[in-house]
């Protein structure tokens, strides 16, 4: 919000401490996994509620599946809250923990709100499992079963057919099969285009980008025969060799990273980015006067890695101390 004018956002900071003004400095979150590396767009200890997962089903074994998941676990009811004939502002949400393959959906059953959680499948022609999570206590408030949430409106208000989704915040990109016959291996190693999931990838995603960097290569090395020697000898026979060749000295374009792409991304399980730091995930235990939350930044991670000066005060702009997202402060 401006300087000096009126807040428009409904949070209130609950005073803890004396009042002073946090100094910080600011990094981007990071994640080295399944032979390929993840940094965030975005800096701050925020960022380190982002998981990344690669699945894969192998179960058609001409038609593979892979995914790379990229899941936002910080709650943002903009993107948290979906509705289908009713207005998203009819609820409240305090907590949501959900698969990244999950959701919850809320509708009016025989004059009640009822809620049920649940799963789908990512793969083509999945399927659903459903659950009843059942009717909220005192009418309006669910709590229980991964969900926190208040309901303000009433059942008789809801046009018939209405539907409230709560979702995870969670983007999916296709994975493309890529193999790779290492020496002196006779099968191929099988896995996903690490370079074609990076261009489809960054430039896309709101959290998450992959960095260039080098990548392992096959150098094959051809040998010719020796000459004939002085007996009638056919001399050397010529060859070929292939050998695995490492770049880990770069060229990066992150000065924290200092590893290489492999030849093909594996399967990773959901992982949290780490390394976060700066502007933290909420403003609890933060006391700068009863009306705001501010948190200074001193310095802050540049594009190629390093830190360079920032000085700017940033203020915890959302309805709940656990659903909002800090914005500059002017």
């Amino acid at each position: 919000m401006p300087l000096n004018v009126k807040k428009d956002y409904a949070f209130v900071p609950t005073a803890v401490g004396p009042v002073r003004l946090t100094t910080r400095s600011s990094r981007r979150s990071r994640l080295w996994a399944g032979g390929s590396f993840w940094r965030s767009i975005a800096r701050g200890a925020g960022q380190n509620q982002i998981q990344i997962s690669c699945v894969e089903d192998l179960t058609d074994t001409q038609n593979p599946q892979g995914l790379l998941v990229v899941f936002n676990t910080g709650l943002l009811a903009s993107e948290n809250i979906f509705a289908d004939g009713i207005s998203a502002a009819q609820i409240s949400l305090y907590d949501l923990s959900l698969n990244w393959d999950e959701e919850i959906r809320i509708t009016v059953q025989n004059g009640l709100f009822t809620a049920k959680r649940v799963g789908i499948r990512w793969q083509i022609g999945g399927g659903e499992t459903s659950t009843d999570i059942g009717n909220p206590v005192q009418g309006k408030v669910f709590t229980g079963s991964g969900v926190k949430c208040k309901i303000d409106s009433n059942p008789g208000s809801w046009p018939p057919g209405s539907t409230l989704y709560l979702r995870p915040r969670v983007r999916r990109y296709p994975l493309v099969v890529a193999s790779v016959t290492l020496p002196e291996e006779t099968t191929s190693t099988i896995g996903w285009n690490i370079e074609e999931l990076r261009a489809s990838l960054n430039g896309s995603d709101p959290w998450v980008t992959m960095p260039t960097r080098p990548q392992v290569e096959i150098v094959t090395t051809v040998t010719p025969p020796g000459p004939p020697t002085g007996d009638g000898g056919t001399g050397t026979p010529g060859g070929t060799t292939q050998t695995i060749v490492h770049h880990t000295d770069g060229p990066h374009a992150d000065s924290m990273d200092h590893g290489e792409d492999y030849f093909v991304l594996a399967a990773f399980d959901l992982t949290n980015m780490t390394g976060g730091d700066g502007l933290p995930a909420n403003p609890v235990g933060l006391n700068t006067g009863p009306d705001r939350s501010l948190v200074h930044l001193n310095y802050s991670e540049l594009d190629d890695g390093s830190l360079g000066l920032l000085n700017q005060v940033f203020e915890w702009v959302g309805d709940t101390v656990s659903s909002g997202s800090w914005q500059r402060y002017s």
